[in-house]
């Protein structure tokens, strides 16, 4: 992935050199689109879909195991035999 990203970076380095444009607004104008298909109808629908997915497939764990979470982090903030957090 990094490999990718790097290769990307250094072709629109080679194109904004070519054409003698600001390298920031060719970045602010490739990010600015790449952002508007992320958070469209797409990303969006993708997010929720795999939240709905992650919590079928883990049986409700979310509300199934509230009572552990909240007895080992806001439980755990009154006890006085706990040295340290880890």
């Amino acid at each position: 992935m990094k490999k990718i990203i790097s290769t990307l970076i250094l072709t629109l380095c080679l194109i904004c050199t070519m054409c003698s444009c600001n390298v920031v607004d060719t970045v602010t104008e490739v990010n600015g689109k790449i952002n508007g298909f992320v958070w469209g109808w797409f990303g969006v629908i993708l997010l929720v879909g795999t939240g709905i997915i992650m919590t079928i497939l883990t049986k409700v764990f979310q509300i199934t195991h509230i009572g552990h979470w909240f007895k080992e982090t806001l439980g755990s903030l009154f006890k006085k035999d706990v040295t340290s957090h880890v």
